[in-house]
């Protein structure tokens, strides 16, 4: 009997840890993404026109 409660308490933790890292990688992309516009349309540096960038990810 006591096996099957060590089973079931590991994989609640295991499921938590899952929950809890999805939602760290959640946090970690808004954050990624709010800051994102800063650096125009096609992610090159801050300062560039949106163009400038746009073109240099095509090309790149």
């Amino acid at each position: 009997m006591v096996p099957q409660i060590c089973l079931q308490v590991l994989a609640f933790h295991v499921q938590f840890a899952r929950n809890l890292l999805a939602s760290i990688r959640v946090v970690a992309f808004a954050r990624v993404s709010r800051v994102s516009p800063q650096t125009g349309s096609g992610g090159g540096t801050v300062g560039q026109p949106d163009g400038v960038d746009a073109a240099a990810g095509i090309a790149g």
